[in-house]
């Protein structure tokens, strides 16, 4: 299986933006010297020799339950994981896209990454967006937003880790894939209790829609309640594209949809 893939293909990931968590995140291929200081190690909250950042975590360990594919959450018999699930890594090549593993967003933002296994391969710790090996806990990669999508870029030694998993680029057989990608949000107008509020960084509506908001407005967000009642409107504009209002208090915050739990 491991002939199956090998690093000349995952040097032809070069692929263009996505929007990420259960809205399926795009791979894309980066050198490590060429990553912008703010995704990178030079920035300290992606150091993997920061104590929330280290593989001898208890909540980033791959002992931990949470983090296994035995969790039923993880598994990759969950339909949510599987190829033409809507959680998958998915890169471009030739025009054609390639399942190549999945995640799972946890608690307070906390993300696994798996291979299509359900081999755990990389998780992104709570207070970072920096990905670690799941073995090592070396820097591997960052989530970043371009173009108003989340990508998932990959460094040369988050590579050599699909290579080392034998993870073969498998193709999803639905032909909805591009659509998947967009993080296209169709629930506009309609008004939802909130779910789950994560320290306003992250909010849930009770259709399952997960909102990334702007670091600007979560001091607003993070009062809200879960009995709210939150109303989505597209600004298509700006770093933030989506508006979610507040009816009971009448306040805003910008947000990214990030998928459906």
């Amino acid at each position: 299986m491991k002939n199956l893939i090998t690093i000349s293909v995952f040097l032809t990931l070069l692929v263009a933006s996505p929007c990420m968590v259960l809205a399926d995140l795009k791979v894309q291929v980066v050198k490590e010297s060429e990553m912008q200081a703010q995704l990178s190690t030079k920035n300290p909250v992606n150091s993997p020799d920061a104590s929330s950042n280290s593989i001898k975590s208890p909540d980033n360990s791959p002992a931990n339950p949470k983090n296994t594919s035995s969790n039923p959450e993880n598994s990759p018999s969950k339909t949510e994981n599987g190829m033409n699930g809507n959680r998958r890594l998915l890169y471009e090549k030739d025009g054609t896209y390639y399942f190549i593993g999945y995640f799972v967003l946890g608690e307070k933002r906390f993300i696994n990454f798996f291979s299509p296994f359900g081999k755990r391969m990389f998780y992104t710790p709570s207070e970072s967006k920096a990905l670690f090996g799941s073995e090592t806990g070396e820097f591997c990669g960052a989530l970043s937003t371009i173009n108003n999508k989340t990508m998932l870029l990959l460094t040369e030694t988050g590579q050599s880790v699909l290579k080392n998993e034998g993870v073969p680029p498998f193709r999803p057989t639905d032909t909805n894939v591009q659509k998947s990608i967009t993080g296209d949000y169709n629930n506009t107008g309609i008004e939802y209790r909130i779910q789950a509020n994560y320290s306003g960084s992250t909010v849930v509506l009770e259709d399952g829609s997960m909102w990334d908001v702007d670091p600007i407005d979560k001091m607003i967000s993070e009062m809200w309640k879960y009995s709210a009642l939150i109303t989505v409107t597209d600004t298509n504009s700006g770093k933030y594209r989506y508006m979610l209002s507040n009816s009971e208090d009448d306040k805003k915050v910008r947000a990214n949809y990030i998928g459906k739990r």
